[in-house]
């Protein structure tokens, strides 16, 4: 029988991590973790790899570039409609861009604070 004291096995916040839930095996810390699901942190960061992340990221990113250049050409060759098809274009891929280069850099950082924390 454990004793009046003993702390029952269960998850557990981490207060270094709000969202987080480490598990207690009822004697020490396990390795398992767990993302608690509230209002609070429901938002799309941090969700998922982010390893698959970053090189989307990049990739728009890249594309923004491209489509900016090429937005800028056809301003220069008076194709004014081309020109904001390309410049909206680019707009929408510098929004995804920065979203998954965020996530990336979100979840690489929750990573090796998960690992500093053992």
């Amino acid at each position: 029988m454990s004793s009046p004291n003993q702390i029952p096995p269960g998850w557990y916040p981490v207060p270094a991590l709000p969202g987080q839930e480490r598990w207690w095996d009822g004697h020490a810390w396990t390795s398992r973790w767990r993302v608690v699901r509230s209002p609070h942190n429901r938002c799309a960061l941090g969700f998922g790899s982010p390893a698959a992340f970053l090189p989307i990221g990049i990739v728009a990113a890249a594309f923004t570039v491209g489509f900016l250049i090429t937005m800028i050409v056809l301003i220069l060759g008076g194709s004014t409609l081309g020109a904001v098809f390309y410049g909206v274009a680019a707009l929408l891929l510098a929004v995804m861009a920065a979203v998954c280069i965020t996530n990336a850099i979100y979840g690489f950082r929750l990573r090796r604070e998960r690992r500093a924390l053992g």
